[in-house]
């Protein structure tokens, strides 16, 4: 009832040491199970949701959250992690538009526990292979409820232009690459521009998938325009060959790609680096 009179709800939850961190015997936490908020969590921000559609869900918590059985019912979400004393500061200055949020995910959230390998506690040896996190769910083609880098504020930002250049000698030779980035909002922002790369034949299905390769944080007002450059070292884009126990680039061109997270990346070229 009070949710319904109410002009907006703000729903503050997550995890506590009880679901995650350094496992004590009274106290509890440890790993994780499942990703999912606990079930009356979940219920409470279901009933709230229903009773006013104007509902900000915040989330306290260090690791990742799945969302699916609740997210489609609210209009916005906050991963404020754990804060510290002023979190509460912080968290006020978002929501009431008084600070632009610039926060972009360093992890991926799957949609549910089930997308992810099964984790085994009592085993003493498992293999979970070479892919992590994003590159994972690309490897495996998963969609994920928020990619790796991922972030909204309120303003929003257009990546054009695309341009790729090797440079330097020897040792020294980098890949330039360079792209224009808009404000396209109404509103002073922050974009965390990110570059991933990937071999476009590799000898190797286990280095198929693009990786991250560079990222800067752009500050633009609105309908600014700005041409943004990374200068990333081409030997950041070799592979170690364990049979011949050295780091080797392929010979086939490496497809770069800029944009806004590992699943949004607007702009693609390829260069040869040998």
């Amino acid at each position: 009832e009070l949710a319904r009179r109410a002009d907006a709800v703000i729903y503050i939850g997550g995890l506590s040491g009880r679901e995650e961190g350094e496992y004590f015997p009274v106290l509890g936490g440890g790993d994780r199970m499942r990703l999912e908020l606990v079930p009356r969590q979940e219920r409470f921000i279901a009933d709230i949701a229903a009773a006013n559609k104007r509902c900000a869900v915040v989330l306290m918590g260090g690791s990742a959250v799945c969302m699916n059985s609740w997210i489609g019912s609210v209009p916005a979400v906050v991963m404020a992690w754990y804060p510290g004393m002023q979190g509460g500061t912080a968290i006020g200055d978002l929501l009431f538009g008084s600070c632009e949020p610039s926060g972009r995910l360093p992890i991926t959230i799957p949609k549910s526990t089930g997308q992810l390998p099964v984790l085994d506690t009592k085993t003493s040896e498992v293999t979970y292979d070479c892919w992590h996190d994003y590159t994972y769910f690309e490897h495996n083609m998963i969609e994920p409820e928020f990619p790796f880098g991922f972030g909204l504020g309120y303003t929003t930002f257009a990546y054009s232009g695309l341009s790729i250049a090797v440079t330097g000698e020897g040792a020294s030779r980098t890949v330039r690459i360079s792209f224009a980035l808009k404000n396209t909002g109404g509103r002073a922002g922050e974009e965390t521009a990110q570059v991933y790369a990937a071999s476009t034949n590799p000898d190797s299905a286990w280095r198929a998938a693009r990786k991250l390769k560079g990222f800067k944080k752009v500050s633009l007002t609105p309908g600014e325009e700005r041409k943004v450059t990374m200068e990333i070292p081409v030997r950041d884009c070799a592979f170690y060959n364990a049979e011949k126990k050295a780091w080797e680039l392929d010979p086939s061109p490496y497809a770069f790609y800029a944009g806004s997270s590992s699943r949004d990346l607007p702009l693609d070229g390829t260069v040869i680096l040998i």
